[in-house]
């Protein structure tokens, strides 16, 4: 099988590995460079699923995809931190004027940290 990949798209998927779903279900993506709004290509249990760049997917939310790597976003006041955003944009609109630093936080699904 040949593996393609979007270039520069910012699409964390991978064409031709596994990745799990939202309801544990495994997808089998063969394709990110499809056209339009889901160029993410793949199967589950067979069946052909579709995917937007960011994993959601076309039928059900329960097949929404699941990177490996997700990145979230954290405003930090001084004695406190506040509820953990996905994108940089959504964490500066939600900010309270004593915000002292927004922190980008990496993470593996399953990871707990010492």
């Amino acid at each position: 099988m040949t593996k393609t990949t979007q270039e520069g798209n910012g699409c964390p998927f991978e064409a031709g590995r596994l990745y799990e779903t939202r309801c544990g279900a495994d997808a089998w993506i063969y394709s990110t460079t499809g056209a339009g709004n889901t160029p993410i290509h793949g199967s589950i249990n067979g069946v052909v699923h579709t995917w937007a760049l960011n994993g959601v997917n076309a039928l059900s939310g329960a097949y929404n995809l699941i990177p490996e790597k997700a990145t979230m976003y954290v405003n930090v006041y001084e004695t406190s931190i506040s509820v953990a955003r996905r994108t940089r944009e959504e964490a500066d609109q939600h900010a309270a004027p004593r915000r002292v630093a927004c922190v980008r936080v990496e993470y593996k699904k399953g990871q707990f940290d010492d």
